[in-house]
């Protein structure tokens, strides 16, 4: 009789152990679902523009979009500097799985000289936006274009991309004067607006190009761009075009300069004072 008893008690104690356990758990579980509310709360509610701030900071960015360069005339109206468009080729390193195959399989197809690989190599290593194209290669010829194109689909990252380079219809007769353009380094970049040359590549070096640099650049445009977590483009949200840079005309006489230059020959031009 008393094992029975104490076996319906055993049995009645250990269904309170079991409620208490229960309604312990509840309320534990209560107290972390307030918590957890409580933290929403205050991430959504009290600091929404914070991290709504901060969120599309990662989410929205800006691209710039190069402008065409001025031309440059002379009192004629006469064309020294011109912009022509060219192939280069471009590649896309957030995509290359492995640089020094695709060294191997380029330079099987095309040829790319050691300085190339260079100047390619030390531009990657600058501040750039992820995703963005570095030219290996620019002013391809026709059967380089041809060439690479048959093996793009082979090539992960690497593109032919249409880009404006400047021409100089006078070459040698204009070249004191006018100067040139050329790629655009590091040293380049701590004299000019970052985000403005972003996606550039060239910079007026010497003469006129290099003295109305401000002027004939123009104002690059801009972009806000969706991207994702990894940082490539996934959508434009808005776009402003860029603006051409303004046109030089300049006293210089090109068919008097031209008449000059053949004159002298491979003499060089003397200047004499009193």
């Amino acid at each position: 009789m008393s094992n029975r008893h104490q076996a319906f008690r055993n049995y009645r104690e250990e269904k309170q152990l079991t409620q208490r356990r229960v309604i312990a758990a509840a309320i534990f579980v209560l107290f972390l679902a307030i918590v957890l509310m409580a933290r929403l709360f205050y991430l959504q509610v009290m600091n929404y523009e914070l991290y709504q701030t901060k969120a599309d900071e990662n989410r929205v960015m800006l691209v710039t979009d190069p402008p065409p360069r001025g031309l440059i005339y002379d009192r004629n109206g006469v064309v020294l500097a011109d912009n022509r468009p060219i192939h280069s080729l471009t590649v896309i390193p957030e995509r290359v799985a492995n640089f020094p195959e695709l060294k191997r399989e380029l330079s099987g197809i095309i040829d790319i000289s050691d300085s190339e690989w260079e100047d390619f190599d030390s531009r990657l290593k600058e501040y750039r936006r992820p995703y963005q194209s570095l030219t290996l290669k620019s002013q391809l010829t026709d059967e380089e274009w041809a060439k690479v194109s048959v093996d793009l689909y082979k090539l992960d990252g690497v593109q032919v991309e249409a880009q404006l380079t400047r021409y100089y219809p006078y070459g040698e007769a204009f070249a004191h004067a006018i100067g040139y353009v050329g790629r655009i380094t590091s040293k380049d970049l701590e004299r000019v607006d970052r985000l403005a040359y972003q996606g550039a590549l060239f910079i007026g070096k010497t003469g006129i190009e290099g003295f109305y640099e401000d002027t004939l650049f123009g104002e690059a445009g801009l972009s806000k761009v969706e991207v994702n977590a990894r940082g490539r483009i996934m959508s434009e949200l808005e776009k402003q075009n860029p603006t051409s840079g303004k046109d030089l005309h300049l006293y210089l006489d090109a068919r008097l300069q031209q008449y000059a230059y053949d004159l002298l020959g491979d003499y060089k031009g003397l200047s004499c004072c009193n």
